[in-house]
């Protein structure tokens, strides 16, 4: 057999072999529904140890990853598997698929061999490191690394034939069922041999990593305690003061791009664009929210909801910020939205509660005049 790689690419993903380390390092609250974010603190505990210096920033992570699980309703399925043999003929094409990852905490990426993910898990590694200014926390999705083997025999039909059904085999397992969305996607064309295949496989929601910021003052060392006291508010069950950012908030913000909002394929595809180049969203349960426009929902970057867009919250129907606006501000609590579940919903995710019937949407205007400070999230 000879063997040929090939990557899937995905939204904000710019080798070592690594186990998944599935024990101590491994740690969640109550199964969600049926999406069950995995924290796996592994790198973290190997760097600054950042989640078990301050517990309460830990718990308001584990509270954020439930809050977001108990969303969603449909689970994803197992990945148990990750060699997909086609044969037709005498022509034999193989797949071998690998989870490839950043790690949070130093930024290398990583690749795990025969991942297992049970079924309902998304696993989200955390960390953290020092972020550029005014920048709270990043977040990336997982690409998958195909290893495609060929015996050289057979007809470049075939051949075809062979790539179609190991193609198809794949995606059955690591598209992980009709519910969620694309991830990322491995295509042809691929030359094996003689012959010049094409294929396509979805791959969906597997894994995400997502760090948070410790060096606040951008000196380019790690901040001391008192110093990170002073800028984060890591406790959930409280709300911030007006001088300090609200870590829940971020991790909340964080989790849902770690599902593919602003991150995943098939965000990518639900952006439009006009003739002037204003960024349009097709996604039609966002739409809905917006009187059944495209405009002025997708923020210029692409990756998140307009600046400013005001939603009713899903906990006690208070309008507010839309989560997933680029910013976030000192002293604000934020939750997710209406519109931010409609976001998740065109995504391909299955919401546990119906979105309401289109409400009142109205941008922040005056009110940015309270903002005292601003951060990308």
């Amino acid at each position: 057999m000879v063997p040929f790689t090939f990557y899937s690419t995905a939204l904000r993903a710019r080798l070592l072999p690594v186990p998944l380390l599935w024990g101590a390092a491994l740690a969640w609250a109550t199964p969600a529904a049926g999406l069950d974010l995995k924290m796996n603190y592994t790198h973290d505990l190997a760097a600054e140890n950042f989640f078990n210096t301050y517990p309460a920033a830990k718990a308001a992570l584990e509270q954020a990853a439930l809050d977001v699980g108990n969303l969603i309703s449909v689970a994803p399925t197992e990945i148990s598997t990750e060699y997909f043999p086609g044969a037709a003929g005498p022509a034999e094409v193989n797949f071998d698929l690998d989870l490839r990852y950043r790690n949070p905490s130093t930024g290398v990426m990583r690749q795990v061999d025969a991942p297992f993910v049970a079924a309902g898990e998304v696993i989200i590694f955390v960390g953290s490191q020092a972020l550029p200014e005014n920048k709270l926390a990043y977040s990336e999705i997982s690409t998958v690394k195909n290893t495609i083997s060929w015996n050289g025999a057979g007809t470049a039909a075939e051949m075809q034939t062979a790539t179609g059904i190991a193609a198809a085999d794949a995606e059955a397992v690591w598209r992980r069922g009709p519910g969620g969305p694309v991830f990322n996607t491995l295509a042809g064309p691929v030359t094996l041999g003689n012959a010049t295949l094409n294929f396509q496989a979805d791959m969906g929601p597997i894994a995400a990593s997502i760090w948070f910021d410790t060096d606040t003052n951008n000196n380019g060392d790690a901040d001391t305690g008192t110093q990170l006291a002073a800028y984060w508010h890591f406790d959930h069950t409280t709300l911030p003061p007006a001088n300090k950012f609200d870590f829940y908030s971020t991790a909340l913000h964080e989790l849902l791009h770690g599902i593919g909002l602003g991150t995943a394929r098939s965000h990518d595809l639900l952006l439009g664009s006009t003739s002037g180049g204003e960024t349009t969203w097709l996604g039609p349960a966002a739409r809905a929210l917006n009187g059944g426009s495209a405009f002025d929902l997708a923020a210029a970057d692409t990756e998140h909801i307009r600046e400013g867009l005001m939603s009713p919250r899903l906990s006690d129907g208070v309008l507010q910020e839309a989560l997933m606006d680029p910013t976030i501000g000192v002293g604000q609590r934020k939750g997710i939205t209406q519109m931010d579940a409609a976001f998740l919903q065109d995504l391909g995710w299955t919401l546990t509660t119906p979105i309401p019937e289109p409400g009142v949407l109205v941008w922040l205007g005056l009110a940015l005049g309270l903002r005292r400070r601003r951060a990308g999230v």
